[in-house]
């Protein structure tokens, strides 16, 4: 490559900056120039924030000087450093413009159309109004004021008023009130027709028992006795999919009491019984572990299918029937 050879990149480089106009962009801006926009931004802003207050009670002519100086310093702006604050002082001044509309709004009620009424009339018959004296007219052309302020009226209001609709019926008839009340007749109860409510003795009443706690007792006793055994071999029905979803339910109970545990380190779901852990079991660094499995009817299937179970371990329970005994259970 000769001396004069210029790499990709840097001929990509040339290329962009042969693109980009001096005039919005220029990296290669003078510093002291960069300096004295960022000091005069600076100081635009902190002047703009500590009067806050004065340019929202004031008129509109010291928020617009401020804008006219941060359009002025903006013509010299070609790096993205100064655009920024010329993007803060102009927020900064949306904001105050915004307060002094609402401000606006709010004392537009403090108008009073009685004194604007009073002043023009003066205006129009070219009168002083003082106080104790005679008004006299100071202008000899006075008569001509009524048809020129009617002119000028007339370009804002040229539509001819419209009469006010009358609404409602143009007759009514009076409405006559019955002297006499109509009573309702009293409802009486028929004491024939009563029906007394069940009368309980102690004997219909059967303590019903905690199912649930029942069959939560039975699975830890098969699985102790049946030892480290596959999950799905364990728990699934191949009878019965509402009861495998029941084994799961009283199995959570068990895992959760730390008297049953999960170990998948050989690549299946091996459950084991085990000792419920103690307190210092947990200081050491022993924590708890939430698992949500889901289970429909085509994956139950499945499981059947790869794990071959054509028997349940856990016995298949009898269906509960209806009571029709008239007994009471609490």
């Amino acid at each position: 490559m000769t001396p004069n050879a210029q790499s990709p990149r840097e001929s990509r480089s040339s290329q962009l900056n042969d693109m980009v106009d001096s005039r919005v962009f220029d990296p290669k801006q003078d510093v002291q120039e960069k300096r004295w926009l960022r000091r005069e931004y600076r100081q635009l802003i902190q002047k703009t924030e500590e009067h806050r207050t004065e340019l929202v009670e004031s008129d509109a002519s010291s928020l617009v000087s401020g804008l006219r100086s941060a359009n002025s310093l903006y013509d010299k702006v070609k790096n993205t450093y100064e655009a920024t604050l010329d993007a803060k002082i102009l927020i900064l001044s949306a904001d105050i413009g915004s307060q002094k509309a609402k401000k606006m709004r709010i004392e537009h009620d403090a108008f009073d159309i009685e004194s604007f009424f009073t002043k023009l009339q003066h205006i129009v018959k070219g009168t002083h109004e003082l106080e104790g004296l005679e008004e006299t007219p100071v202008d000899p052309d006075y008569e001509n004021h009524w048809p020129k302020l009617g002119i000028t009226a007339s370009k804002y209001a040229r539509r001819a008023p419209a009469s006010n609709f009358m609404f409602g019926p143009l007759m009514t008839e009076l409405r006559v009130h019955s002297s006499a009340k109509t009573r309702q007749p009293r409802h009486t109860k028929n004491s024939e027709s009563l029906v007394r409510p069940q009368q309980l003795e102690e004997n219909d009443i059967d303590k019903q028992e905690n199912e649930t706690t029942n069959n939560v007792k039975i699975i830890f006793e098969i699985l102790e006795n049946v030892g480290p055994v596959n999950l799905f071999e364990f728990i699934i029905n191949p009878e019965s999919f509402s009861q495998t979803v029941e084994n799961f339910f009283y199995l959570s109970f068990l895992i959760r009491d730390g008297k049953a545990y999960i170990d998948d380190e050989s690549g299946q779901p091996m459950l084991e019984s085990c000792l419920p852990p103690e307190q210092k079991d947990y200081a050491e660094g022993l924590v708890k572990k939430q698992l949500v499995m889901e289970l429909d009817q085509p994956t139950w299937k499945e499981l059947i299918r790869v794990y071959e179970i054509t028997e349940s371990i856990i016995p298949t329970r009898a269906q509960s029937v209806a009571n029709v005994s008239g007994k009471w259970y609490g």
